[in-house]
């Protein structure tokens, strides 16, 4: 078993020079992402010199030739590197390659779920865990973003090495919202305002939703799809036709990607979150989202349970099951009451969990340590 560090002590007197290793852009919208600009935004801060290392973002048999990469291996060489940060979703590219570089300095992977616990056929999931076991076998230690992706990689490989636990944060907001304001907001409102983050993928499960909504004989709601739809544009062009087919077009809106002030002010005027989920290894959007008063609608796989309380700041249903939403959505438009009281519930949630910043210090704090022991 694993030592999980978390220490909880700043060393504000270790300057460290990091490597980040990623596919694409910092700036890519997801969650992942964001809990890797939210980390290397503040290990700058603490004066530690960090440097990307890009690698471009191709299909995933195109990326496993990059482990025998001479130039992607002779970056990670950089004799001037005191420890490598790799983000887990880029183990395509690096299980064979941190072989060749392995004893120069630590390599810490930023696990934020695992590709082999998505949803696709078993074969194909066989091939994935394969690889992705070589590559969480070829590392130093690990930061988790949830207890959930922690026991997802120990049902994979033995958790021999050093880890740590950094729960992302719900503060990007920075929001100010107080329990008479979502009481207003719900009282105020003739309809159930439904919010709907992520970009328009199969794991997100947006279908699940609109299913749910076909299924419902009240016309007291209306739907944002908030995130970017041309990830995958045969999943769009199906969700556009479900909803065309349920006669749903004039209470379904497709915003797009939006800016963080744009988010800010749909979030604000939303009544209820609901991404329901096939896998998310923690989940930013729900804690997010009950920032601004909102209960959430998941699923009982991955890590949203650490989050949600069934019936208390939202619900969990099972996978794919579109029946049980509906009964859910339908009983928070007829008993607004509930949905206050669950507004209430999700802000109480969102008080007791960390900030980015906190979230920040616990990793940098066993990174400082992994170095010592080094």
């Amino acid at each position: 078993m694993g030592r999980l560090i978390s220490m909880g002590i700043a060393h504000k007197n270790s300057k460290m020079k990091i490597a980040l290793v990623i596919y694409g852009s910092l700036n890519t919208l997801s969650g992942g992402y964001l809990y890797d600009r939210m980390l290397v935004d503040y290990l700058k801060s603490q004066g530690d010199d960090v440097k990307v290392i890009s690698i471009p973002n191709k299909s995933y048999h195109s990326n496993v030739a990059d482990n025998w990469s001479k130039e992607l291996i002779k970056m990670m060489n950089d004799p001037d590197i005191d420890l490598m940060l790799q983000d887990e979703l880029n183990h395509p590219s690096l299980f064979h390659a941190n072989k060749k570089i392995r004893g120069n300095y630590p390599i810490i992977s930023i696990v934020h779920h695992l590709r082999s616990n998505e949803e696709r056929g078993r074969v194909a999931n066989w091939a994935y865990q394969k690889i992705e076991k070589a590559y969480l076998e070829s590392v130093d230690g690990y930061i988790f973003n949830s207890n959930t992706t922690k026991d997802s990689v120990e049902t994979l490989t033995n958790l021999d090495k050093p880890y740590v636990i950094s729960s992302p944060g719900g503060d990007r907001f920075n929001t100010k919202i107080t329990r008479d304001f979502v009481s207003s907001r719900v009282a105020s409102s003739d309809r159930l305002n439904i919010i709907f983050i992520g970009n328009v993928i199969p794991r997100k499960q947006l279908m699940v939703l609109v299913e749910a909504l076909g299924l419902i004989k009240s016309d007291l709601w209306h739907l944002d799809v908030v995130g970017k739809t041309d990830v995958d544009s045969r999943y769009f062009d199906n969700v556009i036709t479900l909803v065309n087919n349920l006669s749903l077009r004039d209470r379904v809106t497709f915003s797009g990607a939006l800016s963080d002030i744009e988010l800010s002010e749909r979030l604000n005027n939303s009544d209820l979150l609901v991404v329901p989920s096939s896998w998310e290894g923690f989940g930013i959007v729900y804690l997010e989202g009950m920032g601004f008063g909102l209960p959430a609608i998941a699923t009982t796989e991955g890590a949203a349970k650490e989050i949600i309380q069934h019936g208390e700041n939202g619900y969990l249903i099972d996978k794919g099951d579109s029946k049980t939403l509906a009964s859910y959505l339908q009983s928070l438009i007829k008993h607004p009451q509930t949905l206050i009281d669950m507004s209430w519930k999700a802000l109480n949630t969102y008080s007791g969990y960390p900030t980015w910043k906190d979230s920040a210090i616990n990793s940098r704090d066993f990174l400082v340590k992994v170095l010592e022991e080094y």
